[in-house]
């Protein structure tokens, strides 16, 4: 399965210092600092463990990538104010991931989780309305297990669009480690991207003149990974 994961430079730089990476929770935004989404990722790790398989030893929380982009099957527009507005140095590498590894979820309706909202299968308002007022009216003990069940309809990723509702449009997978033999692909963006140009070019095994061709565009080699980062 094609995937693109969005990673700052360090993480690249542990990839090919490793040969693999895992998810590190102190240096996630969504995990440490002012967001707290830590029992939400604690549930889609519930899930992981049910529909993929149990954690390998030492992982703490799955590696989060793209499938899905704008209802398209493809690299994310890096153009897009999603991600010009990130800071620093990031890279997006494409990825190729056994199937059965990968849990697919929508990233518009994982908001649900993370806000811990109820999420109703209505898909028009008199749906939706006659779903709530049967939700509020369960006992307060009940609620919980009614609402973290209903958030598995976030794995529903079959594209539809209609005026009230819409699922497949952004689809996000989660896997459990990142291998460094896995990356097709790097596309480097953000703030100063031109220093890791001049970097690739210094270290490009031919010697060539175009900055980053190699790296940036087309599929590169184990041993070239790990000279693209040699100082």
């Amino acid at each position: 399965m094609l995937l693109w994961t969005i990673q700052p430079e360090t993480v690249w730089q542990i990839l090919i210092r490793d040969g693999i990476y895992r998810c590190d929770p102190k240096n996630s935004e969504c995990l440490a600092g002012d967001m707290d989404f830590i029992s939400s990722y604690d549930w889609m790790v519930e899930q992981m463990e049910r529909r993929v398989g149990k954690r390998p030893e030492g992982v703490v929380y799955p590696v989060w990538a793209w499938h899905t982009y704008g209802w398209k099957h493809k690299k994310p527009d890096l153009r897009t104010h999603c991600f010009r507005g990130m800071q620093g140095i990031h890279a997006c590498i494409e990825i190729d991931i056994p199937d059965e590894t990968v849990l697919l979820s929508d990233e518009e309706n994982w908001h649900y989780v993370l806000n811990a909202w109820f999420f109703s299968a209505a898909k028009s308002e008199k749906d939706y309305d006659r779903a709530e007022v049967a939700y509020n009216a369960i006992p307060e003990n009940e609620k919980r297990k009614m609402k973290e069940a209903s958030w598995e309809r976030i794995f529903d990723v079959n594209p539809i669009e209609t005026e009230w509702y819409r699922q497949g449009c952004y689809v996000q997978a989660t896997f459990w480690e990142l291998k460094l033999s896995q990356v097709k692909k790097v596309k480097w963006f953000g703030y100063g991207r031109l220093r890791h140009r001049q970097l690739c070019a210094a270290h490009r095994p031919s010697g060539k003149e175009k900055p980053c061709e190699w790296r940036e565009d087309e599929a590169f080699s184990a041993e070239e990974r790990r000279r693209s980062f040699e100082r």
